[in-house]
């Protein structure tokens, strides 16, 4: 699986950093999902390999501007480029709203939208994922989504097949259903013998804003891995008077630790946290305050990171090729 960063600020952009918006797909698939859409996402996905014209589904954690501000601009982008399949968007009733109204005062889209109340409905499923949302803390409504893979819940032993002398093509198609089969020589075979333990089920967490980390809690023990805001660092937190509805850095780890999440990638960072260690406050001091409470295998997102999660959970950041074009 992969998961792509093309936004990581909170609030409004800074010079590296762009507002909230994550892709993710299986590896070398064509198809994608984004996961909110703030201002200017459509701009960086031109610096990908990500293609509009794959886009499936679309999730918005809540209607704070900077998680669904570019999705006007996106939608009619896709219009301009002659999409006609429909497009699943499942987001608080708020996003069809200001859908709608700029529809009706400008233009509707070329294509079908699918909207889905998250209040009315809990889950989605096609033949990627399936994908359930949870409702978070947060100052208005707002949800985590969380993406679970699609995997053969047994593989055939090929090796076994051929010493059997069984000819790949439609009998191992049988097999593969459970189904018995015969060979040219009367013996019958049952598929439950050719059967292998099939690949684990990788599970990704992408939350909202929210304040409660623990309401991971239920899904921590399939989790492979939690993408989670970490707005401030736990001092930022605490001058701050009003309830944000926003974790800190710390909360998070100390969550991640106590439930044995194996991976853990932080984002949504307060532009007052410059990428400039040297700086302060600077997004080290989220780093060092994670990873004195945490010892999975922690990172800070950036904009453009690619986090390529393998069968055996083990997360990796590849550096993006941006494209220039």
């Amino acid at each position: 699986m992969e998961i792509i960063f093309l936004g990581t600020s909170a609030g409004t952009p800074t010079k590296t950093r762009n507002l909230t918006a994550i892709a993710i797909k299986k590896r070398n698939y064509k198809w994608w999902y984004l996961v909110d859409c703030g201002e200017g996402t459509q701009h960086q996905l031109l610096k990908t390999g990500l293609s509009l014209l794959w886009l499936k589904s679309i999730f918005i954690t809540h209607v704070h501007g900077d998680h669904f501000y570019g999705l006007a601009g996106l939608l009619a982008t896709l219009s301009t480029l002659g999409r006609k399949d429909p497009l699943k968007i499942v987001s608080p009733v708020g996003v069809r709203v200001f859908l709608e109204t700029i529809f009706n005062i400008s233009q509707e889209p070329a294509f079908p939208i699918e909207f889905i109340d998250p209040e009315e409905i809990t889950n989605t499923s096609d033949d990627d994922f399936d994908i359930s949302w949870i409702p978070l803390e947060h100052r208005i409504a707002c949800y985590g989504f969380i993406f679970k893979e699609h995997v053969i819940a047994h593989r055939l032993n090929i090796a076994k097949l051929k010493e059997y002398g069984v000819p790949s093509g439609p009998l191992w198609g049988k097999l593969q259903k459970g189904e018995y089969i015969t060979l040219d020589s009367g013996e019958v075979l049952n598929p439950h013998d050719f059967f292998m333990e099939g690949d684990k089920a990788r599970v990704v967490a992408i939350a909202g804003d929210n304040s409660k980390p623990e309401l991971f809690e239920p899904y921590s023990k399939e989790l492979s891995l939690l993408v989670h805001e970490a707005t401030y660092t736990e001092e930022a937190a605490q001058k701050i008077h009003e309830e944000t509805g926003h974790s800190s850095a710390l909360k998070v780890a100390q969550f991640a630790e106590a439930n044995g999440l194996k991976n853990l990638i932080l984002t949504h960072f307060s532009p007052r946290y410059r990428d400039d260690s040297e700086s302060t406050p600077s997004i080290k001091d989220i780093e060092d305050e994670a990873k004195a409470s945490y010892n999975g295998t922690l990172s800070l997102a950036k904009d453009f990171n690619i986090y390529t999660l393998n069968r055996d959970e083990q997360l990796s950041c590849v550096e993006p090729q941006l494209s220039s074009n």
